[in-house]
């Protein structure tokens, strides 16, 4: 099969990897737009600088939901203060490079321990409403360590929906990407029961970008980044079949979290794409398995892997590759 469209590579940066990693403290605004030449000279379509996670914003400040409070963030600081909000800069830069800029938020994100180990408190909404946190999980270790909302509660949804709504109506962006990336989002022994719940947001935040849209002369675009098979979605509560079949996404990324795996039924998540004009943009990940991450000295996918999952991505049917 031949990929539909013209995008090929949509590449996905984390809240914080850039900041910690990459640029400097403090960061000026030459040292943003050099990365995002770094990232246009690779021949990236789509950009996606993830804005908003465990509550908080990041790359820019709101009146109405905080910042990332994190010691990463601060070295945006200085140009926050002066009155230039970093992403205005990414999304100027993005354009001037040929690029489409996309928003990315998390829906949950499980990294709320890491501001408990740099001493810090997470989010105001999420600490001060207890009675919203999603507190029914599998038995396990790994989910002790977040901090997750409750869908269920029409108060978490308009919490979500209003910040993509805002980034929406003060940026210029091209579109938006929900990232499905934690553990949970409603408790889980009634997780298929819910499914209409989380639709109906999606399906606000569509209407939402479709008339942003109609005023600014633009199609803005909705894309999902969501657990790698259709199951496991299911199973969590999220319908994404619906969603593609529905016309609320304009692309969908089915990936792991941190790991590439090459036995991921592309060919299914393809069929059903291919019904619909939604793109299939599954995810390249840093690593191969939990070992190359942490016992073997963090040795990523090398070039050669690499070319050999995109070509059985695009031997199963996929439109492009989202890199993260």
């Amino acid at each position: 099969m031949h990929p539909r469209g013209k995008n090929r590579i949509l590449y996905v940066s984390d809240p914080s990897t850039v900041a910690r990693m990459l640029l400097p403290d403090p960061t000026e605004e030459s040292d943003i737009r050099g990365w995002i030449d770094m990232v246009a000279d690779s021949g990236v379509d789509h950009f996606n600088q993830e804005v908003f996670s465990q509550g908080w914003t990041a790359w820019w400040r709101s009146e109405h939901y905080d910042y990332d409070q994190r010691k990463q963030h601060e070295r945006f600081l200085p140009l926050l203060d002066a009155g230039t909000q970093p992403l205005n800069v990414i999304t100027d830069q993005c354009h001037r490079r040929g690029m489409k800029f996309i928003a990315g938020f998390r829906i949950n994100d499980g990294h709320a321990y890491q501001a408990r180990e740099q001493g810090l408190d997470i989010a105001e909404f999420i600490a001060t409403h207890p009675e919203l946190q999603l507190r029914d999980f599998p038995e396990g270790e790994h989910y002790t360590r977040t901090e997750p909302l409750d869908f269920s509660f029409e108060e978490v949804r308009q919490f979500t929906l209003g910040v993509v709504k805002e980034v929406a109506s003060e940026f210029n962006i091209d579109g938006v990407e929900l990232c499905f990336r934690d553990c949970g989002y409603f408790p889980y022994t009634v997780a298929r029961e819910r499914t209409g719940l989380m639709t109906e947001l999606i399906q606000n935040i569509r209407s939402n970008l479709k008339e942003r849209g109609r005023k600014s002369g633009k199609k803005l675009v909705v894309g999902a980044r969501v657990h790698a098979t259709i199951e496991e979605c299911n199973s969590l509560g999220l319908d994404i079949e619906r969603w593609i079949r529905d016309g609320l996404l304009d692309y969908v990324s089915p990936q792991d979290t941190m790991y590439a795996d090459f036995n991921l039924p592309y060919e299914k998540w393809s069929s059903l794409t291919r019904e619909t004009s939604c793109m299939l943009y599954p995810g390249m990940l840093p690593w191969t398995s939990i070992r190359a991450r942490y016992r073997n000295k963090r040795i990523p996918l090398s070039h050669a892997t690499s070319r050999a999952l995109a070509h059985t991505m695009y031997g199963a049917g996929a439109d492009g590759i989202s890199i993260y």
